[in-house]
């Protein structure tokens, strides 16, 4: 099987640019920090210019952040599922 692109494939081909960003996954930050996914927001929005769907996320020590889906990938690894 190809890669999809220049990042580490794993045995099925998959990278984590091409991960779902699902509810309940967990994502390690390139700083180290792990965060699990608690929404995404504007999922339904038929205006993503405006409302563009965002990643709501949870670090361990119980912050709570957002970011846009578009830019989740530039920064995050995917690690598992819940």
């Amino acid at each position: 099987m190809k890669p999809c692109c220049e990042r580490d494939h794993d045995q099925d081909g998959n990278c984590d640019r091409h991960k779902a960003v699902a509810i309940g996954s967990r994502w390690q930050h390139h700083n180290g920090n792990v965060y699990v996914v608690l929404h995404i927001a504007n999922h339904a929005s038929d205006r993503e210019d405006r409302y563009p769907k965002t990643v709501v996320y949870q670090g361990e020590n119980g912050n709570v952040w957002s970011r846009p889906l578009s830019d989740w990938h530039r920064s995050m690894t995917f690690l598992s599922r819940i």
